[in-house]
């Protein structure tokens, strides 16, 4: 049991849950013979704390950022169905194949899917009258606190209309259809003013389209496959010490051990038979 001072900060807060994470998977970590396989620990460590962060930052929004959600509800959703209507023609998903559309808007909303990726685009920024509005960026920025705002705010909006925008964009509706009928109700009335002083978090330009192409199929092979991937800029790869090459060379090695003993087993990551 951990006790916490009332008066910390979130920052603080995710800061020391991120430190017990460490230390309890630490301590937990099964012995290893292999000397490549203990290399690998602290990179397979901090995938597995990579992969923690989005959902302690998911911490603050039902706690201190709900009346921020409520602020940028209308805004979310009127660019999420304008997104919709367009990416589906773009990714050309089969409109008749009832399947494939709801897959499609599940993951309007999720970060590490391409048709969540709209999501990295929006800024929320403060109006002079002590409200917020949302902006769309353009270019794809860093995800932290605003990120996960604008996150729950789609999936409140979006979670409870999921059919009605199932059957709206398998009838080809624009995007003017569906923001009068899917954003109805959040966008009917205004809301108040916020109910205490909001920090403004800088947008910051984060990985372009191709790097983020290559982190969702990262996901989607980590869902497959069970294998953890590292997804690395050429000039971290160029700065990386001979010690770090060594121990990314030892979980490539370890990685593919493990891919061939579940291959000799006949069952995949998750136990089911292949």
């Amino acid at each position: 049991v951990v006790l916490l001072p009332l008066d910390l900060d979130w920052t603080t807060v995710l800061w020391l849950l991120g430190h017990l994470l460490r230390r309890s998977a630490l301590s937990r970590w099964p012995s290893v013979s292999s000397s490549r396989a203990w290399r690998c620990r602290p990179r397979i460590l901090e995938a597995m704390w990579s992969r923690c962060l989005p959902a302690l930052l998911a911490l603050q929004v039902p706690l201190a950022l709900a009346d921020e959600v409520a602020q940028v509800k209308c805004d979310v959703c009127g660019l999420a169905v304008a997104e919709a209507s367009a990416l589906i023609v773009e990714l050309g998903t089969d409109l008749k194949n009832e399947d494939e559309v709801i897959d499609f808007a599940d993951n309007l909303c999720t970060l590490a899917k391409r048709e969540g990726r709209w999501l990295r685009r929006l800024d929320i920024q403060d109006t002079s009258d002590g409200r917020l509005r949302v902006e769309n960026m353009t270019d794809f920025g860093e995800c932290r606190k605003e990120c996960m705002v604008v996150r729950k705010a789609c999936q409140q909006v979006l979670g409870s209309k999921q059919e009605e925008l199932v059957e709206m964009l398998r009838a080809a509706k624009g995007a003017e259809a569906l923001k009068a009928r899917i954003c109805k109700a959040a966008c009917k009335k205004k809301p108040q003013k916020l109910k205490q002083k909001r920090v403004d978090e800088e947008f910051i330009k984060g990985p372009d389209a191709g790097m983020l192409a290559m982190m969702e199929n990262r996901d989607k092979l980590r869902e497959e496959t069970g294998q953890i991937f590292d997804i690395m800029k050429r000039e971290d790869m160029e700065a990386m010490s001979d010690g770090d090459r060594e121990a990314q060379a030892a979980q490539d090695s370890f990685a593919e051990e493990l891919r061939m003993a579940r291959e000799l087993s006949g069952r995949d990551w998750k136990g089911n038979e292949l």
